[in-house]
Parts: structure tokens; sequence; C-alpha cells
């Protein structure tokens, strides 16, 4: 079911464009709302989110009566971050977003509401990302072009892919471009490429 509303557009500088000196501006309008008291994991958290929001997500608060809307603590009030996800577009795509703090791991499971969709999972050694000894807002946050780039590869794109191709929509996976589009691409492969992506895919096997 498609969506007419809910959250904006992230546009301009994202994430991965942060460097040592200047911080997207959609994360740093979130990080300077965090209150005093948030730990390394929920700064990896809010940075997890922010990605998440690049990629046509946003936080579902619906029914949530805190002035705080945005807030670490309380999504790990249980000893477990646990966070809803909607889609700008479509409920298809809306899942649950949940962290596991294992000593100075953090253990990102995304969740599809679809259950036929399997969950993603990552481990994320935090102090690699974040040093939260540092003195400026900017140096708190490292190598943030890596941690977007893996997040979005190992999580957020397998789920969207694998709903959008069962559902039979087209995405911009191999697997979801039209037919003539497949074949284009196969007929640039050699024969032992060609070979290993049809023993790699059930449907590439029927159509070709």
């Amino acid at each position: 079911n498609l969506r007419t509303n809910g959250g904006t557009m992230s546009r301009g500088i994202r994430v991965e464009d942060s460097t040592f000196f200047k911080l997207s501006p959609a994360l740093e309008k979130i990080v300077l709302s965090l209150r005093s008291d948030v730990t390394h994991h929920d700064q990896l958290i809010t940075v997890s989110t922010v990605i998440m929001e690049e990629v046509g997500y946003y936080i579902d608060d619906s029914g949530d009566d805190d002035s705080r809307p945005f807030d670490p603590v309380k999504w790990r009030a249980s000893g477990v971050y646990e966070i809803s996800m909607r889609n700008r577009l479509t409920e298809d795509l809306d899942f649950k977003l949940e962290a596991i703090p294992v000593g100075d791991v953090l253990v990102l499971n995304v969740s599809p509401i679809d259950k036929s969709v399997k969950t993603r999972s990552m481990a994320v050694e935090t102090l690699a990302f974040i040093n939260p000894y540092s003195s400026d807002l900017p140096g708190t946050y490292l190598d943030l072009k890596r941690l977007s780039h893996r997040f979005k590869d190992t999580l957020t794109t397998p789920i969207r892919d694998e709903i959008l191709n069962a559902a039979e929509v087209t995405n911009p996976s191999l697997l979801g471009l039209p037919v003539e589009i497949q074949q284009k691409i196969l007929s640039f492969l050699d024969s032992k490429s060609a070979r290993n992506l049809k023993c790699c895919s059930r449907k590439f096997r029927e159509l070709f």
C-alpha cells in the first residue's frame, strides 16, 4: 500500500560525506539534540537512523506522547534498542531496527514485517566509528563513509530488494530489472561468468 506522507527526504550532504571537520547537516541536527548522558552505542544507533533516513525511512513515533521523539536512551530501556521504522512509500517495506549491545560491539538486526523475508544482521565495533573522548562534535564520529556503505550493503538494500523481488516490483537490483535488460546484461558476460550467475539464481536458470 502506497503512502502519501511521512518523513522528509534527506537531501544534500549525506552521512558518508561527513569529515573530521564537518558532519552532514542531518546528522549534526540530531546529535545536537541528544541528551548529555548518551553512550557510544547511543551515538552509533543515532548515526544508523540517519543513514536509514537517507534511504527512505523514518522513525515511527505514532502514539508516542514524549516531547523528545528522538531518544536513544528511551529506545534501550529494556537493554536492547528497539525502533520501528516506516518507509515513506509503502508499508510493505516497514521493519524494526533492533540493536543488542555486547561489550563494545553492537549487533544490529533489521527484521521485516513480512516474516517470509529473513532478518539481516551485522556486528559493529562501536569504538571504530565513535570516539567518546573527542573534544569536538565532528571528531566524535569516525570513518562514517565505511559505516554508511556497510549498513546499506548489509542491511537495508538486501531486505528492500528481496521484498520487491518477491512482489515482482521493478527495482535497482539485478533480479528486479525488466527481463530485456537482464538479457542485455547477460549478453555482455563471458560464458564462465554467465554460467556462474545462473548457478546463483534459479530465476536466471529458468529464464536463460
